[in-house]
């Protein structure tokens, strides 16, 4: 799984020099699950750079990265691009994450009709 991260790094310092920046407080290294609306639960890995973040699936076999758009003190909008799992995940999901007082990362994943795709709750390691 590590070459495939790899390949998302390569292709998240290629982002454009408008990108994004998230906090430094928030960036880092961040565990923990997932779960659809159908109730089909993950693990999820997740590493917040100040530009983008790397994203992996280990038991799904999906890996990519988030191209930021929006951020702010204790949130971030972007866009997940799948770097492998392609046919197991979905690709190009809009993501909310909000880091709240406790300490929790909430991520949501949306289609671009806005219904919900799943959701996640993070702690930094």
């Amino acid at each position: 799984m590590r070459p495939i991260l790899a390949s998302a790094f390569a292709a998240l310092v290629a982002l454009p020099a408008a990108a994004q920046v998230m906090p430094v407080d928030q960036t880092g290294y961040w565990t923990g699950v997932g779960i659809q609306p159908d109730g089909q639960n993950w693990d999820m890995i997740l590493t917040l750079y100040p530009d983008g973040a790397l994203v992996d699936y280990p038991g799904l076999f999906c890996a990519g990265y988030w191209q930021f758009g929006e951020t702010g003190a204790s949130s971030l909008r972007a866009t997940e691009h799948l770097a492998a799992g392609f046919d197991i995940c979905e690709d190009n999901l809009a993501v909310l994450a909000i880091a709240d007082r406790k300490g929790t990362l909430t991520i949501t994943w949306s289609y671009a009709d806005g219904a919900a795709a799943a959701s996640a709750w993070l702690l930094r390691d």
